[in-house]
């Protein structure tokens, strides 16, 4: 046995890397030459299996076809607000409507070009905006009312202080304050232009709204208080067309803030007034509830949408810049073509923002629940660490790079439902003063308010403070960071 072993033993014959000992040694050449095939033989084929998967896209489901393609209805041309509003700062001799018109066919046609490929020239596009920088507007306005535009207490107040400022900023802009009153010319709005990620936005005024808000308050104080609600009306008549037809997260967020300084201007308004019947039946047109085209987001949310489908086709059609240089964007580009399915990344981001389009139906008091619930949508989709990563890896982390998370979408939708509260407080005031409660009553007339005036965020009576003779309700501040919460205060002081 132990001679068995012994023989065995002998026959074996070790092996090393590279050297085989009854063969003899083998070349350093030959050894490198295997290292690196070793070392590229991995990734190679792991290139190939990514490539081999990424050979199909998926076929586009027809309805995200169908919202890349959906445009608000409107009436003619003339008619609409927007043209208008893309030129307040063209010359004195100058139509802003008929500017705006070929402004936006101009922007229009250029993101056409660019969605096919095609080449275009931007010479008259740039000459019309150097054109509308020929009346710019003079001054400053954001610290009328309050800090930065906020805390927008007594702004009936605040603009009385700031008289001269308001003045001067009137005599200094006459040309743009007129455009911005001609405005209420316009029986309609709808966003026209179309929503790409270059997407010229119109100018939404607001210098030139902050100024006439001054005036209507300074109007107001020395004793005119009809003519003032009267302006204050046509004002918020306006922008209420504009928050119907927005088509966009952008101009439909500006026009709720818009709207919702108006709402505590009049409340203040009112609360100097409150014995002057004829001023209180002048405001009562603000107090007619939001329409449903008002607060609905649906064209916005699939603005969205849109602006992140158009983003896919641009980089499958960028062409490639060959540069040693820089290698690394010639390899992106590569890796592009080769990775990206622009219709599987379509249909992705169609059914994410379509699930956000849930938070535009829901009760305001379901909204903060509603977004948690579309939370773990959001961090699939922002995830690149997944499984299925090795089919269309460039769209998936494009998409989780640039889609708007829940939180972000519902606080845009929660200042309509801020501006409905607003709404309901106005009417409240308006019928407190209307039927001459006394103070001491208020909170029983408060609780027995129709429910149409109860809280928007919650199903119950406005609060009322009789210390600080405050009708209030907790609203959601569009600007909080995070987790959405009730952590505003809407108030009006009678």
């Amino acid at each position: 046995m132990f001679a068995l072993i012994k023989k065995a033993k002998k026959r074996y014959i070790p092996v090393s890397f590279g050297v085989v000992q009854s063969r003899g040694a083998v070349p350093m050449r030959v050894r490198i030459l295997r290292y690196v095939g070793y070392t590229l033989a991995v990734p190679v084929a792991l290139a190939v299996v990514l490539g081999l998967i990424n050979l199909h896209d998926r076929t586009l489901d027809p309805r995200a076809a169908d919202a890349m393609l959906q445009a608000p209805t409107t009436g003619a041309d003339e008619a609409n607000a927007m043209f208008a509003m893309y030129g307040p700062g063209i010359p004195d001799e100058e139509d802003p409507q008929t500017f705006g018109h070929r402004y936006v066919e101009a922007n229009n046609q250029r993101m056409l070009a660019i969605d096919e490929g095609k080449p275009y020239d931007q010479i008259e596009l740039k000459a019309m905006d150097q054109r509308n920088n020929s009346v710019p507007w003079v001054g400053e306005t954001k610290d009328l009312c309050g800090k930065d535009g906020k805390d927008r207490v007594d702004c009936l107040h605040d603009y009385v202080a700031h008289r001269s400022e308001i003045q001067k900023l009137a005599r200094d802009n006459k040309l743009r304050l007129a455009r911005y009153r001609a405005l209420y010319r316009y029986p309609g709005y709808a966003d026209r232009i179309l929503n790409r990620a270059a997407t010229a936005y119109p100018d939404m005024q607001g210098p030139e709204h902050e100024t006439v808000l001054g005036q209507i308050a300074i109007a107001a104080a020395d004793g005119n208080p009809d003519a003032a609600a009267q302006d204050l009306v046509t004002d918020t008549q306006f922008w209420r067309r504009v928050l119907a037809g927005a088509g966009t997260i952008i101009t439909k967020s500006v026009a709720a803030n818009h709207l919702a300084s108006n709402y505590a201007l009049a409340s203040q308004i009112a609360a100097r007034y409150k014995s002057r019947p004829s001023l209180t039946a002048g405001l009562a047109p603000m107090t007619t509830a939001l329409t449903p085209e008002e607060k609905d987001w649906n064209a916005a949310i699939n603005g969205e949408f849109q602006r992140q489908a158009y983003i896919y086709g641009q980089v499958v059609k960028e062409p490639v810049h060959w540069n040693i240089r820089g290698w690394r964007d010639t390899f992106e580009g590569l890796a592009a073509k080769a990775l990206l399915k622009p219709d599987d990344s379509i249909n992705r981001c169609f059914r994410y923002v379509d699930t956000l389009q849930s938070l535009n139906t829901v009760p305001a008091y379901n909204l903060i629940d509603k977004t948690k619930t579309l939370h773990g949508d959001f961090v699939k989709t922002v995830d690149i660490v997944r499984p299925d990563l090795v089919y269309n890896p460039f769209g998936k982390i494009l998409l989780g790079s640039g889609v708007a998370s829940p939180e972000t979408i519902a606080g845009h939708i929660a200042r309509t439902h801020n501006l409905d509260g607003a709404m309901r407080l106005l009417s409240l005031q308006i019928e407190i003063y209307g039927g001459k409660v006394p103070l001491k009553d208020v909170g029983a007339f408060v609780v027995k308010a129709s429910g149409t005036l109860y809280q928007p965020f919650d199903y119950a009576p406005m609060h009322w403070n009789a210390e600080s003779r405050e009708l209030s309700f907790q609203g959601i501040d569009p600007y909080g960071k995070g987790e959405l919460a009730r952590d505003m205060t809407i108030a009006v002081k009678l």
